[in-house]
């Protein structure tokens, strides 16, 4: 009948690989990504010191990648991610930035520009930075998403939700946050429960500016969930929409 027959053994081994898998985010200590490392360093090490010292924290850069596992993504492409960020994060300090200067200490006018430029901090935000290596890894995240014709059977939001999503978006001195009423919130998840809950491998299409917003938000009721942004469709790969996600109608 076309079933796959397996012996206890098996049973057990898939079962706590799925569990693993799911519980990576956790696992991963900052002793295991040194080791990790140590590994790349030994053949790209101008690879990792453009990007740790000068530009991230190891302990941003360990936040990244529990961001990643936490959502299924694999972190064997230790180079591709770290020339994302090289290219992607700004200087972590000004005094770094001064050097350009050709001085050994910049100019009062100087470093009230530069202590402002690191304030700021466009791209040095581990969220931000997560986002832009999802990008980055489109082929991967959808190859291990697709059938084997290249499709990707999505659900998608409808444009009146991801107005509403992106209109709910505050900014803070403690950086971005979804401020959604209460009934709106609970409405939009049991829509996605709904919509998402009886397929196998649901995977939801939205816009890149609310995707970890959704995420969170679906999270605990839809685990297995798969939330991509259009820039994570790689052009190899076809998104074929299979419902819409509204909060209008029964």
């Amino acid at each position: 009948h076309g079933h796959t027959v397996l012996d206890c053994t098996e049973v057990l081994t898939r079962h706590l690989h799925a569990t693993i898998r799911s519980h990576a985010h956790e696992m991963f200590t900052l002793e295991e990504l040194a080791v990790m490392l140590d590994f790349v360093r030994d053949r790209y090490p101008q690879t990792i010191e453009s990007v740790l010292g000068e530009k991230l924290e190891l302990a941003d850069y360990h936040l990244i990648l529990k961001n990643l596992l936490r959502e299924g993504v694999s972190i064997r492409d230790q180079v591709t991610i770290l020339e994302t960020l090289a290219v992607s994060a700004k200087p972590l300090h000004p005094f770094y930035l001064a050097d350009h200067f050709g001085q050994h200490r910049a100019s009062m006018e100087q470093m009230m520009v530069l202590e402002l430029a690191a304030q700021v901090k466009p791209l040095t935000e581990p969220a931000i930075l997560t986002e832009l290596v999802r990008a980055r890894l489109s082929r991967q995240i959808c190859a291990g998403l697709a059938s084997s014709d290249g499709t990707l059977d999505v659900v998608l939001l409808d444009a009146s939700v991801e107005g509403l999503l992106l209109g709910s978006i505050q900014t803070s001195s403690t950086g971005q946050h979804l401020e959604l009423a209460p009934t709106q919130r609970e409405l939009f998840v049991g829509r996605l429960v709904a919509q998402c809950g009886h397929l196998e491998q649901p995977i939801l299409l939205c816009d890149p500016r609310v995707r970890p917003y959704v995420r969170a938000l679906s999270e605990r009721e839809l685990p297995h969930l798969r939330v991509l942004s259009y820039r994570e469709v790689h052009p190899s790969f076809q998104a074929q929409g299979i419902g819409t996600v509204s909060l209008v109608g029964s």
